[in-house]
C-alpha cells in the first residue's frame, strides 16, 4: 500500500486521508508506527460518529502523475502516526466517500481550488 492512498483514525477523533509513505515492518519493534503524507483532515463527532474534513493540504484537486506524486511526497511534511493510537487504517475508496458524502455521513468544508486562488 505504499504510495497509495489511506484513511487513518487515530485516538481523540482526528481523521487523516493521504499516502503511506512509510512504516515500521519489524514486528519486534517496540515503537512501531506509520508515516502519511496528508492531503486532507479532520475529525470524527463523537455523538453521531460523522466526520467532517476540516484542512486541506493539497494543492489541487487533479490526480498527480506517479513523477508528480514523487515530487510532492519529497517536499511534503510526513505525519508519524504510532500504531498504537491507530483506531482505524483502510485504503481510501473514492466511490464510498463520494457516497458517503451524498448521504451526509462525510462532509467537507473546503474547496482545495478555491482555497489556493
Amino acid at each position: 500500500m505504499e504510495k497509495e492512498l489511506v484513511i487513518v483514525g487515530v485516538d481523540g477523533g482526528k481523521v487523516y486521508v493521504g499516502f503511506l509513505t512509510d512504516f515500521t515492518t519489524d514486528p519486534d519493534e517496540t515503537e512501531r508506527y506509520i508515516e502519511v503524507a496528508p492531503i486532507m483532515s479532520g475529525r470524527r463527532n463523537s455523538g453521531d460518529g460523522l466526520l467532517e474534513f476540516t484542512t486541506p493540504y493539497i494543492t489541487s484537486s487533479a490526480k498527480p502523475t506517479e513523477s508528480e506524486l514523487d515530487d510532492e511526497l519529497a517536499k511534503r511534511h510526513a505525519i508519524l502516526i504510532p500504531v498504537k493510537k491507530i483506531t482505524t487504517f483502510a485504503p481510501f475508496d473514492d466511490k464510498l466517500f463520494e457516497w458517503s458524502q451524498q448521504h451526509g455521513l462525510v462532509t467537507v468544508t473546503f474547496n482545495v481550488d478555491e482555497v489556493n486562488e
